[in-house]
């Protein structure tokens, strides 16, 4: 995320938060900040993003003050870079309003001269773009980074937070891994004093819209115009652009309406020669002419590499695992700017919907518990590392996070769509957002579907013209007939199948019977990637890790049940390590520990 620091009141706390922000930012690897303001009641700093280019940037007129961060498009071609012009708009009309205008992936602070000790934080639609918030004495802090506000006091971890992590690798609503710490909302204007949240305003509600209001070629006519609209607006100020091309729908769709609007860009994939990825991908590049890059997969992490990526996701996601994707992302960097992704195009696919019952178009609330059985709690991890008073029991947990989420629907409205607002509001904001805000502070990036000018049709479309690929196949047929009949993964093409080419898709259905005898040969669940496995052991293999890293060295122990860290800790050296994803969990809390400890160490040195 682009980072930024602002901190609100005149009390004692809030002079000392000033005075030890950017020494913490400093020593939890953000290095110097490119823009400071001071004023009696508010600080606020920004910083470039890790490639050099503009992060975070500060606007001030007459006594108003805008740090805008990460990517946002407005009207008038209005757009990240045109600051100065946006504080403006906000000096006429005020925040609400404007903010209801924006689009993107981003975080607007607005301190208005005429309010004086507070500050009005805008999200974007989806709140991809996470800021997050901490109180004290008379004291406020708002910041992109959790750890940079845990580290301002004592690191009180959340249980609730922690555990939901370490089951199922996504923090949910508004927890992080500290309990002063908070997330703040999505699509939403949240006003903040020295002493607390102020008032909030929603500008973007889902249950607003009406589901099932587009049909069939209304539904591709009103997407496929969304969508040229979303590459237009992101292809504002970026700067030599680089996309995903996978053997999947959702770049190729991102990759169509790229190539529809005429937009100079190269593409890239990551793996190795034999992947379906690389091979189709490349197919792709030579039937289009694309500027094609192949990344290798990466090589297993060291404790370099881990350090770095924790300075990047602050803990919060499977270290081993980001350490991964930002090893892709540096190794573009001296060569591409924006990087561009197709993350929300499974919205335009019915994504997860045949868990549903009877149907997506059935109109009833969520079965919370199915939901969370068969999609957020599959595969969750259950530990004893808290005490049974404080335990948590995933299952239910997440049963009661899908509830309170389709709670949010005070409406009739189909399955389809209930599921839908879960999955943006869970899944997109807490997993996808929390991964692309880790990326953004390395370099910009962006997924144009995320504009609600791409969503809007899609939930708006009725399930039966969505489902199964029906929405996404005729509009790859429509706008870009000749890449739509390239074949995809699975073998078959990206076609709407009809009578003259079933023949086309026989290659899926064989696809299709493989997976299930796999499957059925496998029992219940998947084997972890090798790539998780492999990185593990090689960290055990090495000295200075199995030094560092001893159970009665570990951080993390002062806030849990000792001997049961311990037991996992010896376990997870061993080669058939049960909870495979654990670790790296693990690994990223502890890392945002010691980092936090070495922040406050290095501030205390410095009085």
């Amino acid at each position: 995320m682009a980072d930024f620091l602002v901190v609100l009141g005149d009390s004692p706390t809030a002079h000392r938060w000033r005075a030890a922000g950017v020494h913490i930012a400093a020593a939890l690897g953000a290095g110097t900040p490119s823009a400071a303001v001071e004023q009696p009641d508010l600080a606020a700093w920004t910083w470039r993003r890790r490639d050099g280019s503009r992060g975070a940037v500060a606007a001030e007129h007459g006594g108003d003050l805008l740090l805008a961060a990460g990517s946002w498009f407005g009207p008038d071609d209005l757009h990240s870079g045109s600051e100065p012009a946006l504080l403006a708009r906000v000096a006429a009309r005020g925040i609400e309003p404007v903010a209801r205008e924006l689009d993107g992936f981003f975080t607007l602070v607005h301190a208005g001269a005429s309010e004086p000790g507070v500050v009005a934080v805008a999200t974007d639609p989806i709140g991809s773009h996470l800021a997050h918030v901490r109180y004290g004495d008379g004291a406020c802090a708002v910041a992109a980074s959790p750890l940079w506000l845990a580290a301002l006091g004592e690191p009180a971890l959340d249980a609730v937070g922690c555990q939901e992590f370490l089951a199922t690798g996504i923090l949910y609503e508004d927890r992080t891994l500290f309990r002063d710490v908070r997330r703040l909302p999505p699509a939403a204007v949240v006003w903040l004093g020295a002493a607390g949240p102020l008032r909030n305003a929603q500008t973007w509600q889902i249950g607003a819209l009406e589901p099932g209001s587009l049909a069939a070629a209304a539904a591709v006519d009103a997407f496929g115009a969304g969508m040229r609209d979303a590459v237009r607006r992101a292809a504002r100020g970026a700067e030599r652009p680089i996309c995903d091309l996978t053997a999947g729908w959702d770049s190729r769709l991102l990759v169509a309406f790229l190539l529809d609007a005429g937009i100079a860009f190269d593409t890239t994939v990551t793996g190795d020669a034999s992947s379906a990825d690389v091979r189709l991908s490349l197919r792709i590049a030579d039937a289009f002419g694309l500027r094609h890059h192949v990344i290798d997969t990466p090589t297993p992490p060291d404790l370099a590499l881990l350090e770095e990526a924790r300075a990047l996701c602050d803990g919060e996601v499977d270290v081993l695992d980001y350490a991964r994707i930002a090893s892709v992302q540096r190794a573009l960097l001296p060569r591409f700017g924006t990087s561009w992704n197709g993350s929300f195009g499974e919205v335009a696919r019915g994504y997860w919907w045949e868990i549903l019952e009877p149907s997506p178009g059935a109109v009833a609330r969520l079965d919370a518990a199915r939901v969370a059985s068969q999609r957020y709690a599959k595969g969750a991890i259950a530990t004893r590392l808290w005490p049974e008073s404080e335990r948590l029991d995933p299952l239910r947990h997440m049963t009661e996070v899908v509830a309170r989420c389709d709670a949010a629907i005070d409406r009739d409205a189909p399955l389809g769509f209930r599921l839908d607002h879960a999955y943006l509001r869970m899944r997109m904001r807490c997993w996808q957002g929390r991964i692309a805000s880790s990326t953004d502070r390395l370099r910009a990036c962006l997924s144009p579907l995320i504009f609600r000018s791409v969503l809007e049709p899609l939930l708006r479309t009725r399930p039966e013209d969505r489902a199964r690929n029906r929405l996404a196949r005729r509009t790859l047929a429509r706008f870009a007939p000749e890449l739509a009949a390239l074949p995809l993964e699975a073998g078959g093409p990206a076609l709407p199948m009809s009578a003259a080419n079933a023949w086309r898709f026989a290659p899926e259905l064989m696809n299709l019977v493989r997976r299930a005898t796999r499957k059925l040969l496998r029992g219940r669940g998947s084997p972890e990637p090798a790539f998780a496995r492999d990185a593990r052991l090689a960290l055990w293999r090495d000295p200075r890790f199995e030094v560092r890293f001893a159970p009665r060295e570990l951080a993390l122990a002062q806030h849990v049940v000792p001997a049961e860290l311990e037991r996992l800790v010896i376990a997870s050296r061993q080669p058939d390590f049960a909870d495979e994803a654990l670790f790296g969990r693990l690994l990223g809390i502890e890392l945002a520990l010691r980092a936090h400890s070495r922040a406050t160490a290095e501030r205390a040195a410095a009085r």
